[in-house]
Order: C-alpha cells, then sequence, then structure tokens
C-alpha cells in the first residue's frame, strides 16, 4: 500500500536515446514543479553530456559509474532551471535505521508534503540497477515511493532500502540569459573532459574523469580478470556502459552544434565541435585501444571548447 503524495507524475517512460536516469527524472519532476526545460538543456547543464567518470575500485560494478552526483553542476542545472536543487547523500546499502537515513528521512518527508518531488538513487524493489527516479509517496514499509526511470509504463513502487542519494527541490531562482548559461556549461564541460573533476570521493569510492578516467575503464578490460563482480551478465554490463557513453556525448554535440551555436553567435566553429563530438560517439569500439583514443580525442576537444568561449 502506498500513500500517494503527488498526484500528477506518471510512470516514466526509459528512452535508450537518453540514456542518464537521474536527468530524465530531473526532466520530468521539472515539468511538475515549474515551467520544464527539455532533456538536452538539462542534460549539457548538469555536465551528464559531457562527464564520464570511472571507478577506482577494481570490485566495485561498471554499471556504478553511468550516473556521476554530486560531481555533475547542479549549481549550473539550478540556474538552467530557474528552482534551487540540493543534493544529499547517505551510505551503500543504507539501512532504515542508519543515522544519516534517519536526519534525511523528516526533512524527505517534509518535501513531500508540501507537493515537492524529490530525486532518490537506491535499490528498488525488484529492479537490478541502482537508477535514479521520482519519489511521490510513501510504501507501508515506511520507506519513500515513486516512479523508478527502468520500472516500465505501470511502475510505482517503494524502495527496497532507504536511498543512498537524493536531490531535493527548492526555491525559485532568476535565470540567467540564454547565453551567459551557455558560457557557464561550457565552461563547466570542457573542466569535464580534461577530467579535472579527477580524485572526486564519494559513497565510499574514488572516481577519475577524462583521459585517466578513460584510461582506467581501458586497464579494466585489459586486466583479464572477470570484468564486473556484481552484475550475472559482464556483456550486459560493458554494454550498458558503452551506450551510456556514446548517447550523452550525441546530446553533447548536438548541443553544441545547435544550442551552443546560436546562443553563441558562433554557428561554424560550434557547430564543427559538435560534429567532432559526435564523430568520437560513433567510433568508440569496446576494445581498449579506441577508449584511450577517446579520452585523448576529448582533451583536444576541451581544448577548442576553450577556444571558442576565449579563455
Amino acid at each position: 500500500m502506498i500513500e500517494q503524495k503527488l498526484h500528477g507524475i506518471g510512470p516514466l517512460r526509459p528512452d535508450p536515446n537518453r540514456p542518464s536516469s537521474l536527468v530524465g527524472s530531473l526532466t520530468e519532476a521539472l515539468w511538475y514543479v515549474a515551467d520544464g526545460r527539455s532533456y538536452e538543456e538539462l542534460a549539457a547543464a548538469t555536465g551528464s553530456a559531457f562527464l564520464f567518470s570511472v571507478g577506482t575500485d577494481d570490485q566495485a560494478c561498471p554499471g556504478q559509474w553511468l550516473e556521476r552526483c554530486p560531481d555533475i553542476s547542479l549549481e549550473t542545472a539550478s540556474r538552467s532551471a530557474g528552482i534551487s536543487l540540493t543534493y544529499r547523500e547517505t551510505t551503500p546499502d543504507c539501512e532504515q535505521s542508519n543515522p544519516l537515513w534517519l536526519a534525511l528521512r523528516e526533512e524527505l518527508f517534509g518535501s513531500l508534503e508540501a507537493r515537492l518531488p524529490v530525486l532518490a538513487r537506491g535499490g528498488w524493489a525488484g529492479r537490478d540497477t541502482l537508477d535514479w527516479g521520482i519519489l511521490t509517496g510513501v510504501h507501508a514499509s515506511g520507506l519513500p515511493a515513486g516512479h523508478c526511470w527502468s520500472g516500465g509504463t505501470n511502475s510505482i513502487e517503494g524502495l527496497a532500502t532507504a536511498p543512498t542519494q537524493l536531490i531535493f527541490f527548492g526555491r525559485e531562482m532568476a535565470r540567467p540569459s540564454a547565453q551567459e548559461l551557455t558560457v557557464e556549461i561550457l565552461h563547466n564541460a570542457a573542466r569535464a573532459l580534461r577530467g579535472e573533476l579527477s580524485g572526486h570521493v564519494t559513497l565510499g569510492q574514488a572516481w577519475l574523469s577524462g583521459p585517466a578516467g578513460m584510461n582506467r575503464w581501458a586497464e579494466r578490460l585489459e586486466s583479464g580478470e572477470r570484468y564486473c563482480t556484481i552484475c550475472a551478465d559482464d556483456r550486459r554490463c560493458l554494454q550498458r556502459v558503452t551506450e551510456f557513453y556514446r548517447a550523452s556525448r550525441r546530446w553533447a554535440g548536438r548541443f553544441l552544434s545547435e544550442t551552443a551555436a546560436l546562443r553563441l553567435n558562433s554557428v561554424r566553429p560550434a557547430r564543427e565541435l559538435g560534429r567532432q563530438m559526435q564523430a568520437l560517439a560513433d567510433g568508440l569500439g569496446t576494445d581498449p585501444g579506441t577508449i584511450r583514443a577517446a579520452g585523448q580525442a576529448e582533451l583536444e576537444l576541451a581544448g577548442r571548447i576553450s577556444e571558442l568561449l576565449g579563455e
């Protein structure tokens, strides 16, 4: 039994061309609380389209690489959406008795009572992935319930454990001009592609981005050991990581060649960068060589984005 607090948020319908469960959930939630933003805009504003981080833990499932937060820029996403977004984190496999969860529980349920959705990542009942979703009510177990990104068209269910990552919606904010926002997005994008977010530690694991992250990904493939110690199907896990990378870079290319080109009045340079980004996605294979080459190509693209911004 689920006590609904928010009505009007329907089941989430994942699209393989929109791979980020975080960006997808955020897009849907914003249509509920505000006038909304497109997936393309939010993929760029959060940095999800440009950032790809790889965990350093040899035992970690590569599926955990796909939804990086708080490395993504919630500050920029807040300005794009016109509403404040706040990140909270508990611990891996958090139980209902965990003090960190108990401290957040009141804030979470207070948001739902105020008719504000909360984004959450954790182990959803009946799902084998740690996707993000939108919390909309309370399950009889005392855990929050809502729509999981991979849950299908008729899914509303509770989390099997307390959520490990949460994003709260807050006050409305003034939006910058489209040009100012685009400059900020591309500045963050260049940092992500260079790997300047490397070394961040969250949920007990260090993460590498940029060329260092791509090299780490290649090393995992070359080790000859079991690629994933959690998933029952190594190949499926690897394929999901590869598809996520390709799709995110295609969104990055689209943002550069269409949105950024018009907003910055630099149509030809931005569109050329967009074509290069999409070509990078299309050329990525599952062998270590193409993965390392992609990391170096991204480093070069970061320099060109900085040149476009006059940095």
